[in-house]
């Protein structure tokens, strides 16, 4: 499902990268979720799914990146790091 982008507007490294969308996909069908009914659950799962991804994101283990109209998500590596500050 991945393919290599370059997450930036210039030089810098590939990325192996996935839809966002299809992360979520996967997450969703992952995730147990309580709810009353359908939209509760739903909601519970979107929720959830954001945070994690916040989370993700603070503590800098994914990336995320707008191609063509889509999220592109992947996972950062100590390496890129490295590269990206010039060490």
């Amino acid at each position: 499902m991945g393919k290599k982008i370059r997450p930036s507007d210039g030089p810098g490294p590939l990325v192996t990268a996935v839809d966002r969308e299809h992360v979520r996909e996967k997450f969703y069908r992952s995730r147990p979720a309580d709810g009353e009914n359908e939209k509760k659950i739903i909601e519970a799962r979107r929720k959830a799914f954001l945070r994690g991804e916040e989370q993700a994101r603070e503590s800098k283990a994914i990336g995320l990146y707008e191609v063509d109209g889509h999220y592109m998500v992947w996972l950062v590596r100590e390496d890129m790091e490295t590269f990206h500050s010039g060490s």
